[in-house]
């Protein structure tokens, strides 16, 4: 059995140049202790002192791939995403972003897969290089739970989702600093505490809102941390569709149904074993692929969360490897 991480993340050595030179937010920087930290704003950062080996070299993540006995990564970027630059800054980082796991990728193909990320501050732009990436081999998009702001949901990235389902392309919603971090930069919780799963559960349900599942069914969506809670209030967000459903004058069905036929979730990053049956009771076995969020996290961690858990054995097959070959066709 294969074992498939998918949400493992790195950043270009070049891409981590141009933020460290970068003179506004977001930005990498040494805080007073010498560790290199992502600045997010001037309140909000997060300390990756350990962490940029992992993201830059290749031979560290096989090593510790090797060590926690992973056998392939589905590589995506990290955040910050290349859509919160100024547009050429974004244009070009986007496209040093792709060009990087692309390199690993084919240097070595049967432990990688990539996932491309777009510039979608200018639509234009994006499409140019969804159409230049979708000849490097990437396996699907990852796309960041709002763009600067901007929630996702609105129709003018509606084009990046037609040609996603058109070309089969799976697209991982990814969170990303809150679209309103008002209120999030007191206490750190901005980020993995509350406020990226907050901005990408937010982001999830207007998708489904928005009537994006109507206008292309087949599109297929990737959301990390065991659904963002998602599966625990699934029966609830149907609450506004069954009290007033005139207030979603675009979908048919209740907003349930969308997530449950449209979506996949991951592993990663929530190592409590009642939020992981809450998941496994809520949908499809063969929708649950396993993650690590690496180098975020520890990847041996997460594999012994998943492997020691009270599954059933064969789920644990199709979360480790199965559902993700599916989904990504390999």
């Amino acid at each position: 059995m294969n074992v498939i991480d998918f949400e493992a993340h790195a950043q270009a050595p070049g891409f981590i140049k141009e933020m460290e030179r970068y003179e506004g937010y977001p930005r990498y920087g040494i805080d007073s202790l010498g560790r290199f930290t992502w600045y997010a704003s001037p309140t909000m950062f997060e300390v990756r002192h350990n962490l940029r080996r992992k993201f830059e070299d290749v031979a560290v993540r096989l090593e510790d791939m090797d060590k926690a006995g992973i056998d392939v990564q589905v590589i995506s970027g990290v955040a910050p995403g290349c859509e919160v630059f100024p547009l050429a800054m974004g244009v070009r980082l986007g496209k040093m972003s792709n060009d990087f796991i692309a390199s690993i990728v084919e240097q070595h193909p049967e432990r990688f897969y990539g996932l491309a990320t777009l510039p979608l501050q200018d639509i234009g732009s994006a499409l140019a290089e969804f159409d230049r990436v979708a000849g490097l081999g990437f396996k699907g998009l990852m796309v960041f739970s709002n763009v600067n702001g901007k929630r996702i949901d609105l129709q003018e990235f509606w084009p990046v989702f037609e040609m996603a389902e058109r070309l089969k392309a799976p697209i991982f919603l990814h969170p990303t600093v809150p679209a309103r971090p008002e209120g999030y930069e007191d206490y750190g919780i901005w980020g993995p505490a509350l406020g990226f799963g907050v901005d990408a559960e937010t982001a999830a349900l207007r998708l489904v809102m928005s009537g994006l599942f109507e206008e292309f069914p087949g599109l297929k969506m990737v959301l990390g941390h065991l659904g963002e809670t998602i599966p625990f209030f699934l029966k609830r967000m149907d609450f506004v569709y069954l009290r007033t459903p005139e207030a979603l004058p675009r979908i048919k069905k209740k907003p349930s149904e969308y997530f449950l036929a449209n979506f996949y979730v991951d592993t990663a990053g929530v190592f409590h074993e009642p939020a992981l049956q809450c998941t496994y009771d809520s949908i499809d076995h063969g929708r649950i692929l396993f993650a690590t969020d690496y180098p975020l996290e520890d990847p041996s961690k997460g594999k012994a969360f998943v492997a020691g858990s009270g599954l059933p054995e064969e789920d644990k097959e199709k979360i480790f490897s199965r559902n993700a070959s599916v989904l990504l066709g390999v």
